[in-house]
């Protein structure tokens, strides 16, 4: 636990920089200098409501965001000596946390689908502009933190801490299912419509086998995990993950947990390439996962209906593609198999398909705007999946461009 004595002596060293980089770089758009000047000062449960005020998930965020990829990487402390530790001030700031209800209401009406980070920064944002948003969600509330992040990143109680201030705000989520069919009825009913799906579902591998028994889309296996509907008697000893990026390191983790012993992440580039984060990686090795680098899947191994190994070819790198990335190309004739008791696909996320202009999986906006009238979307649904911070941010920006569209300033 952060103590006070040093919250004390870090909030002194923040140089309160003028159109400070820490704040540029945070996707929340939360007013850091101003919220590190009062923790210097003493006044810890101002600092918890000036980041409250920019993001509801204050207590998840201070155990989830990757801090030294965003704010802490860009502190301009560091190239004096070292960057301000935001994320252990933001941490210790929200235990003086108490949110303030807020009365006032608009007329106007603003659906929102999901109840993930993004469509509840949307309602909260909405709410401060006294629009109450009706809130729907099939699932649990929370969104990825309540179904897919592994214990070992997110204590539930800091979820269980964000919605209850929600509650506060007179927040409420509706248990209902809301099918792409239904947009229409919506918009019927309400003035604005905000689709914060998320990226619901995974991408397939494309390659035979990979609906045997065993083989699990990451986004499954992890919920699944997190409801302790999987075991290590199911998993078995031999578990592959198949991709590069955080979703992938959490799935190889949590089958370490669940008590997998030969846990190997498959990602077709080298470590250096890895979306992953740099902390994440070096968390999976600490945990015991292997990785085997430059090797692409290519088939999955079947044996009376389960799998039973992952076929898979050696890659180079060579040029670029179309993100800029170096390029692997396979290598002719390097194919060999390594047994898998399971195989994890973590290669990406789609969004539902809505009946809006979506592109590689993912819903086409601009200014948040789909290409359907009073229908917005924002979060994983347009990006893909990123932060929880991002998303957060995402929905607050969205409130405000759907508070213009209704007629607000």
């Amino acid at each position: 636990m952060v103590e006070e004595s040093f919250v004390r002596t870090e909030s002194a060293r923040c140089l309160q920089c003028y159109d400070a980089p820490c704040m540029n770089a945070c996707p929340a758009g939360i007013t850091i200098p101003r919220f590190i000047r009062m923790l210097a000062s003493g006044n810890y449960q101002g600092a918890a409501e000036v980041v409250r005020t920019c993001n509801p998930f204050i207590s998840i965020c201070s155990a989830v965001c990757p801090t030294e990829e965003l704010c802490h990487k860009n502190c301009s402390r560091a190239k004096i000596d070292s960057g301000i530790r935001i994320k252990e001030l933001h941490d210790f700031a929200f235990r003086y946390d108490n949110g303030k209800p807020i009365n006032f209401e608009s007329n106007k009406k603003v659906a929102i689908v999901g109840a993930g980070p993004c469509g509840l920064a949307c309602a909260f944002e909405l709410r401060k502009m006294g629009i109450l948003a009706t809130v729907f969600e099939e699932d649990a509330e929370g969104g990825i933190p309540a179904t897919q992040i592994p214990s070992h990143r997110l204590e539930q109680k800091r979820l269980v801490e964000d919605l209850e201030f929600l509650k506060k705000f007179g927040i409420r989520v509706q248990k209902k299912k809301i099918k792409p069919e239904d947009l229409e009825s919506l918009k019927k009913e309400y003035g604005a419509v905000f689709l914060a799906v998320g990226a619901q579902h995974s991408k397939q591998l494309g390659i035979p086998g990979e609906d045997a028994k065993g083989c699990y889309p990451a986004s499954e296996f992890l919920k699944l995990a997190k409801d302790k509907e999987i075991t290590h008697k199911t998993l078995g000893d031999d578990v592959l993950v198949i991709g590069g990026g955080n979703v992938a390191i959490d799935s190889a983790c949590v089958a370490k947990e669940i008590g997998c012993e030969n846990v190997t992440i498959v990602y077709r580039r080298t470590r250096k390439e890895m979306p992953a984060w740099k902390s994440e990686i070096e968390e999976a090795i600490n945990r015991g996962v292997e990785f085997l680098f430059l090797r692409a899947p290519v088939k999955v191994v079947v044996n009376k209906g389960k799998v039973s190994g992952l076929q898979v070819q050696k890659m180079e790198l060579k040029g670029k593609d179309d993100s800029g990335r170096p390029k692997p190309i396979a290598i002719k004739g390097s194919e060999y198999e390594i047994p898998a008791s399971a195989v994890i696909s973590a290669i990406g996320q789609e969004a539902p398909n809505f009946p809006v202009k979506m592109e590689n999986g993912k819903i086409v906006v601009k200014d948040f705007k789909t290409s359907i009238d009073g229908v917005f979307a924002g979060g994983d649904a347009i990006n893909g999946g990123m932060t929880i911070s991002q998303a957060v941010g995402d929905g607050r920006a969205a409130a405000h461009a759907i508070f213009k569209y209704l007629g607000g300033a």
